[in-house]
């Protein structure tokens, strides 16, 4: 296959006209690429030719796409912004996009009130003049993006003067009007908090509070905490999404200084690595969200590849729903490759459940199954059961003294408590001879 994909992209009239076994090959490859094939190889992140290339704007045209921009004027004065739109046929690593443009779709997230609807969702990111959250920090550029019919559209407002600021803001709040949920990362600790100082500052009523808040950061920190030492977007676009940006990309805290200098100079050329940085950061949450929702729903073959997901995804749903927890922490348990650590973790996590349901003849099983791994927590567990609920105190004893001995061996914080314990356990036995 390799080798077959490296002649059709190296094809030339040349060869075409000279090579005869090339024309063979060439209908072979034309019958073999049916409908059906392609979809499934551009799943792969499989390409042919260079139609599957980034549509983002890059630096040999992103110039004539600011030149091109769009200059309007509503009641607050003028503002500028750029438009980009993704069809079904754009592919963002190994998303692609006719999943997402090309149907209807609603899921549910641990956490959100609502059904949400992939056509009601508003995708955005702010590149702004610092990133503190204070009084002067204002967002310069605000990118987002949302479902027109069968493409996303992506819209980049950008400040060529901070007096824009009110008439930008008053557009992008009618843009996103008819939707009712905001999907950002970390915007409900940096982006959000500054729009809405800046929509009060410039006297605009704008109710966020009608907008469900989705920020996709909580679930990548939840999801992927036991794998991924970075959960920034660029580290998750590379690990989930299998997306590597290009040398246009420019650091998002560069953007304040860039900013900064190009009001001083204004020229374009140091921004537009900030107009790649903030597009980039936009489309990427929209093929995260959809990557989430598949994960979510347990229709994601990433599940296979990070051992820890089941985990993850217990942890996730404890909070929100019980039920659905208790099945991924069976399914973790049933793991034959997950580690000690996660394993023991999954133990006490479903064995927490149990004990605060008043199942507590489950939970010494499980108790029991982490101590086998030298768990400290339950063998205190299975000690104070014996202790304070099957008043066994043999058994108490029992697991009290092997708490001892290996809080002993790894000098555990849990020792002296341990010796209070067993002191404690003897003179209750003692006492009810």
């Amino acid at each position: 296959m390799a080798v077959l994909l490296a002649l059709v992209r190296n094809q030339n009239s040349d060869m075409e006209e000279n090579w005869k076994p090339w024309q063979s090959l060439k209908r072979f490859w034309n019958d073999l690429m049916d409908d059906e094939f392609r979809n499934k190889i551009r799943k792969l992140g499989v390409h042919i030719g260079a139609n599957h290339l980034n549509p983002l704007p890059q630096k040999n045209k992103l110039d004539v796409d600011l030149k091109d921009g769009i200059t309007e004027e509503n009641s607050l004065g003028k503002f500028f912004y750029t438009q980009n739109e993704f069809s079904g046929e754009y592919i963002h690593g190994n998303i692609l996009f006719a999943d997402i443009v090309e149907k209807p779709i609603q899921f549910e997230f641990p956490g959100i009130s609502q059904m949400v609807s992939f056509q009601k969702c508003v995708f955005l990111d702010t590149e702004t003049t610092g990133l503190a959250l204070s009084a002067g920090t204002f967002a310069f550029m605000v990118g987002v993006a949302k479902l027109i019919g069968p493409k996303l559209v992506l819209r980049q407002y950008f400040l060529k003067s901070p007096s824009e600021e009110g008439a930008m803001l008053l557009d992008l709040s009618n843009f996103i009007s008819s939707d009712n949920t905001i999907v950002t990362y970390n915007g409900i600790g940096f982006d959000l908090p500054i729009l809405k100082h800046r929509y009060i500052l410039h006297k605009i009523p704008v109710d966020f509070t009608k907008y469900e808040q989705l920020d996709l950061l909580k679930y990548s920190r939840a999801l992927w905490r036991y794998q991924l030492e970075d959960r920034s977007l660029k580290s998750v676009e590379k690990n989930i999404l299998n997306f590597n940006r290009t040398n246009d990309e420019v650091p998002g805290w560069m953007a304040p200084e860039i900013y900064r200098d190009y009001l001083k100079t204004g020229n374009m050329s140091s921004i537009l690595g900030v107009f790649y940085h903030n597009s980039i950061d936009v489309v990427s949450l929209c093929a995260l969200m959809y990557a989430y929702v598949k994960v979510i729903s347990y229709q994601s073959d990433l599940h296979k590849e990070f051992q820890t997901i089941n985990y993850a995804l217990a942890r996730l749903h404890e909070k929100h729903d019980i039920k659905i927890s208790i099945q991924y922490y069976l399914t973790t348990l049933n793991q034959s490759n997950i580690s000690d650590p996660i394993r023991i973790n999954a133990l006490n996590g479903l064995s927490n459940i149990y004990k605060k349901a008043g199942n507590l003849d489950e939970a010494v099983v499980l108790w029991k199954l982490a101590s086998e791994l030298k768990d400290i927590k339950s063998i205190i567990e299975l000690s104070k059961f014996y202790e304070h609920k099957a008043k066994d105190y043999e058994n108490a004893l029992s697991w009290t003294e092997k708490g001892i001995e290996i809080t002993r061996e790894n000098n555990d914080v849990f020792f002296i408590e341990l010796l209070h314990r067993k002191d404690r356990i003897i003179k209750k036995w003692r006492s009810n001879e």
